[in-house]
């Protein structure tokens, strides 16, 4: 009865602070004591001694940054001592909770009652942490620092005055860049494309959830279309209307960075977004997964599209999230649009019990993991247990993740075990998704789950229009739950990618992005991330001064934390810039097909070599590339027919683990060490 009584209470105070709608004051509160933070740093940074932190020149410079680097980096991310950030979010949440209060009477009412006033702190302060506040007053901070202002502080501290003298030409220097780029990129945004401006642009926008048909839709006016391009975020995508295009008797290409497929007096093509050429006319185009434009990698791409495709007609697929954003650009733009709302053809239920792992799989079901560790191992206990499975990951080439999905709608295999991979790019009708994971690492840190995350891979489940889709989950089942129900906030800012124009400034290509990332924009949009891109430009940088060859082998996607990969991208750079037309037999990469790690590395290096063939204009190479890539996938495709895939063992006894152990040897090994250690 005490149990009943404390889940009570706790549900009422849940559900007077679910009502609070409280993300613009958090935005304003930010704010406000982000100012607060900035003062207190400009104070910091001009009586800060910053001696042993840089030297003056000539001065020990072994290990020890330039002072316009120092400065740089000041500016870049302020040190949080300078402005005591733990304070200011203190400070923040104590005055947002009090306004909680004024807002939710009852909420205050219940926080004087002994009995609810735990469960209030308890909950408001949980409700509170979901904001980040001291990460978001630490960005705002932060932000608000230009190179120019850290040098005006630093010219006055004492310790700092003599050395920001003597670097008083390279401040002078950076001024001049700024301004260049400022001169060559136009205060308004959508001028950068001045043929789509000419054009009387007309847009529909296709918004709706997964399965809802709202692709299918743009796809058929696509094909009726006298010419036409469709732009997407995978290749897989673009391969999959390439191939329904041509069964339909509509001649159209594929245009990927990876690959071309060209078709004979094809006026269609199907391309990854990057790949759209402004310059080219078409009647019709269709831009799909156009909530992807808020993405701080990717999302430039989208923007680029939307602003400067050069069509008459364009169809615009979304989520629910995109679609006042997307009006808004349209409106920006100056051309018409309308609205076409898709609604889910079956219907998403939750089951009500608990899903047990192995015992509750059942045919049908696609299990979702989020590494490819977890993907063969979890696969591997499956096949243990007599379940035979289809494995769908990033890093597997995309005719090998379609093989799969044919494999497990033909009946060979009884399920599915995938990442995220599955949510977007295939065409995978399954009964029952299953969350046996809700957290992932997002090549930064580990993070549960965003609801927009679980809605676009749960939107997979459902056969058909008349047969409904299921969820369940392992663990977190109520944080799913909610997920599903949930309206995603709408997207208020667009991802502004860095304009190729910039390369004609005299300057570095790294000094260019550097000094374009400090820019402000004006709202919606919002510069894409370049950290990457900059580290590579320096890297590069060292071999050739030739801004062309460097921006393009930047700009080439890979996985520049495979060592590997990284060590074929740079030797494909010098050879390119020595003007070396080296040739597929002297380049191929071999590769062991009993060995599925080893194919899938060479499939990757394989892709890498085609960007270097296309960029130096070696057509015939090319071919010999693309064979090359089929037969890998040939052979991964048997390799995963006939091969069992390997479990996840103990590296000292080889006892099989759990597929989610999270540990590499068990417990037993590791209280024999412990005991050993101990004595």
């Amino acid at each position: 009865m005490a149990k009943r009584k404390r889940y009570d209470k706790y549900g009422k105070v849940r559900r007077l602070i679910k009502e609070l709608d409280m993300k613009k004051d958090v935005k304003e509160y930010v704010a406000f004591y982000a100012d607060m933070g900035v003062k207190s740093a400009v104070e910091g940074l001009k009586t800060f001694n910053f001696s042993k932190a840089f030297s003056q020149p000539g001065r020990g410079k072994k290990n020890k940054p330039e002072f316009y680097d120092f400065a740089q980096s000041l500016a870049e991310e302020l040190p949080v001592w300078l402005y005591n950030a733990d304070k200011l979010a203190r400070l923040c949440r104590d005055s947002l909770r009090l306004l909680a209060f004024d807002k939710q009477k009852e909420l205050a009412a219940l926080a004087e009652d002994p009995e609810y006033a735990r469960a209030v702190e308890n909950l408001l302060l949980e409700k509170l942490a979901d904001y980040r506040l001291k990460p978001r007053i630490v960005n705002a901070v932060n932000s608000r620092f230009e190179i120019d202002t850290v040098l005006d502080c630093l010219a006055v501290n004492p310790y700092t005055a003599k050395t920001a003298a003597v670097f008083a030409d390279k401040v002078g220097w950076v001024s001049q860049l700024r301004k260049a780029i400022m001169e060559r990129v136009p205060a308004d945004i959508k001028e950068l494309y001045p043929i789509a401006r000419a054009l009387k642009r007309h847009f529909v926008i296709h918004t709706g959830p997964t399965n809802s048909g709202k692709t299918y839709a743009a796809l058929e006016r696509f094909k009726a279309a006298e010419s036409g391009v469709y732009l997407g975020p995978l290749r897989l995508l673009a391969f999959e209307v390439y191939e329904t295009a041509n069964e339909s008797g509509v001649p159209c290409s594929m245009v990927t960075g990876e690959e071309r497929i060209e078709v004979e007096e094809a006026s269609h093509v199907a391309s990854t977004i990057e790949m759209l050429d402004t310059d080219e006319h078409y009647e019709l185009a269709v831009i799909d997964e156009c909530q992807m434009i808020a993405d701080g990698d990717r999302g430039g791409a989208w923007t680029r599209a939307i602003l400067g495709v050069n069509a008459e007609e364009i169809h615009l697929c979304c989520s629910d999230d995109a679609r006042g954003i997307l009006i808004k650009l349209c409106e920006y733009c100056g051309d018409s649009w309308e609205l076409v709302e898709h609604s889910r053809r079956s219907e998403l239920i939750l089951e009500g019990e608990r899903f047990r792992f192995p015992g509750s799989v059942r045919d049908g079901d696609a299990l979702i993991v989020f590494s490819k560790r977890a993907v063969q191992s979890c696969a591997a206990q499956l096949q243990e247990n007599g379940i035979s499975c289809s494995v769908i990951y990033g890093s597997l080439p995309y005719d090998v993740r379609r093989n799969e999905v044919k494999r497990f709608l033909s009946g060979a295999t009884r399920v599915v075990v995938a990442t995220d991979a599955i949510g977007m790019g295939l065409n995978l009708p399954v009964d029952r998704i299953v969350f046996l994971e809700t957290q992932k690492f997002d090549g930064h840190d580990m993070r549960t789950l965003k609801p927009d995350e679980i809605l676009q891979i749960a939107g997979r489940a459902g056969r058909n229009d008349k047969k409904p889709g299921y969820v369940n989950a392992s663990y977190a089942r109520n944080y799913i739950a909610e997920a599903l129900k949930c309206s995603l906030p709408p997207i208020e800012n667009v991802s502004l990618g860095f304009p190729r124009e910039l390369l004609r400034i005299d300057s570095s290509v790294s000094d260019i992005m550097a000094n374009w990332c400090e820019l402000e924009t004006h709202e919606p949009f919002v510069k894409s991330e370049l950290k990457e891109e900059i580290k590579l430009a320096v890297e590069l940088e060292k071999y050739s001064d030739d801004k062309e060859k460097i921006f393009s082998f930047v700009m080439i996607p890979f996985k520049e934390s495979d060592r590997t990969l990284h060590e074929t991208w740079l030797r494909l750079f010098k050879y390119y810039c020595a003007g070396e037309n080296k040739s597929f037999s002297e380049l191929c990469f071999y590769y062991d097909s009993e060995d599925l790690a080893s194919m899938e590395l060479a499939y990757q290096q394989n892709d890498l070599l085609f960007y270097y063939m296309r960029l130096t204009e070696q057509t015939e190479e090319q071919k010999l590339i693309m064979d090359e890539k089929r037969q890998i996938s040939a052979d991964i495709n048997a390799y995963l027919a006939e091969h069992p895939l390997e479990a996840q063992k103990c590296r000292l006894c080889g006892r099989p683990l759990p597929w989610n152990y999270r540990f590499g040897i068990c417990d037993r090994c590791f209280k024999q060490q412990t005991q050993m250690h101990a004595r």
